[in-house]
């Protein structure tokens, strides 16, 4: 209708308007306004203010705010295919050399990303025609309020939705991608795992807490390159540190520096909004609390020299063995059991595949599977009894499977909360070191603490 068509151009009008007047403004706060469609097919005065109202963009990291006018996207298509067609037709460019790439050049999107997520409002379920192009490898979310009634809480249960989506765009790592990984992975801490009493395990997990640290700084968006470096560096010497450092004081000395440096350093830059608070925030955690679990994981390795008549060599080698394969083999058992049994959502915000059957199933297994290997031990291996009886043995199993659930979540929580799958692709089919080692994080601390007060109970420490 010619009254609907006026109305429209005259709120497009408006809108322009305004954009054209605030352009300077909006640039100055890093977002800029894009007119797609074909802009030739509107009135005039409409055509000058878009032209008018769209500043150059000078800033690759500001965000760009899509204006769809007279937009289509099959027109949006042809529009693309037509110059292709012009390019073929003056000898600029061959059929056979047409790509991907060069229809995404004549689209009117040219030069931004394809959209990682289509919200669909007023409850239909299709497209209407809007980048069809751009749309192949996008996750959708429909809901069925309107659009004038959408609200930030509706946006953020769309990203929570989102995020939760294991994106491949198409690939699909085989599993034979998987198992050269992990056996890769396997074969490098078994070489680890023997090298135990050596400085190569500190310096493992000192790599493993600067990896770590870099995955999750880098995650959480932190730019500001020299607090990256400090961060990355001060978490891979944790490990070292508490293991060589003989003095408690001194450590203490380096801890309160460090933080010190922290706070001078996001002052310094707050004026520039290059650090922020949360950014602050998570670098401490990422470079104090994570390295410290990695830590710890040395400390118990080093147990027989502190307590000599508590702890053997062989006690430790157990002690090491329970702590990482108890938290690592629980996620393996959790999952098996959760695909067969899984009918309760254990946390579903956070990890939506995990269930209470799983987790459940998890903790049995394990203690099962641990029981055997303390019978291997004794009986085979060293041919000695554990400095643990068995009563608190299981205990410890069944405290250190569970907590390793715990610091999953955790570092899922780190993921939801930022819109990532995996910390990063450092393994193949198996994501970063957060990924790999997560429920790790709370294990050894919780085996360090057991072994600790059990030693106190037995007045062996």
């Amino acid at each position: 209708p010619k009254d609907e068509i006026k109305a429209l151009m005259q709120i497009f009008h408006e809108y322009l308007t305004e954009a054209d007047e605030t352009k300077y403004e909006r640039e100055k706060r890093g977002f800029y306004l894009r007119v797609i469609g074909d802009v030739s097919g509107l009135p005039l005065s409409l055509q000058l203010l878009a032209k008018s109202a769209c500043l150059a963009m000078n800033n690759k990291d500001a965000m760009v705010v899509n204006m769809a006018l007279n937009y289509g996207g099959r027109q949006e298509i042809v529009h693309s295919v037509q110059q292709i067609a012009e390019k073929v037709k003056k000898g600029e460019l061959d059929p056979k050399d047409i790509t991907e790439d060069d229809i995404s050049a004549g689209m009117y999107t040219a030069g931004l990303p394809d959209p990682d997520l289509i919200i669909r409002p007023s409850g239909e379920l299709r497209l209407s025609n809007f980048l069809t192009w751009q749309s192949a490898y996008s996750e959708f979310w429909f809901d069925d309020i309107a659009w004038p009634d959408f609200t930030p809480d509706d946006l953020d249960r769309a990203i929570m939705d989102y995020a939760k989506r294991d994106r491949r765009f198409g690939r699909n790592l085989s599993m034979k991608t998987r198992v050269i990984s992990g056996t890769v992975i396997g074969i490098l801490l078994v070489g680890a795992y023997c090298l135990m009493f050596t400085p190569v395990i500190d310096l493992l997990f000192s790599a493993l807490a600067a990896a770590a640290c870099y995955e999750i700084i880098n995650v959480a968006g932190v730019k500001n390159m020299v607090l990256r470096v400090i961060a990355i560096v001060f978490a891979g010497l944790i490990p070292m540190g508490l293991v060589y450092i003989p003095s408690v004081q001194i450590l203490e000395v380096i801890v309160v520096c460090y933080v010190i440096l922290l706070v001078v350093l996001t002052v310094a830059n707050f004026s520039k909004t290059t650090i922020t608070f949360p950014e602050l925030a998570v670098t401490v955690y990422a470079s104090m609390i994570i390295p410290a679990a990695f830590a710890t994981i040395g400390l118990i390795s080093d147990m027989y020299l502190k307590y000599p008549a508590f702890i053997s060599k062989a006690d430790c080698r157990l002690l090491l063995w329970i702590t990482v394969a108890t938290a690592l083999f629980t996620d393996v058992f959790a999952y098996f059991v959760g695909v067969k049994f899984g009918k309760h959502k254990m946390a579903p915000n956070l990890s939506p595949k995990k269930s209470v059957e799983g987790a459940v199933g998890g903790v049995v297994c394990v203690l099962v599977f641990m029981l055997i290997c303390l019978l291997l031990f004794e009986k085979v291996i060293v041919k000695e009894s554990f400095f643990m009886p068995v009563w608190f043995y299981c205990i410890t199993v069944v405290f250190i499977s569970i907590t390793s659930m715990f610091g999953d979540l955790m570092a899922s929580l780190i993921k939801r909360y930022y819109g990532v799958k995996d910390y990063s692709n450092l393994i193949p089919g198996h994501g970063g070191i957060m990924d790999r080692f997560d429920s790790v994080l709370l294990a050894s601390p919780t085996m360090f603490v057991l072994i600790t007060i059990y030693g106190m109970v037995v007045g062996a420490v």
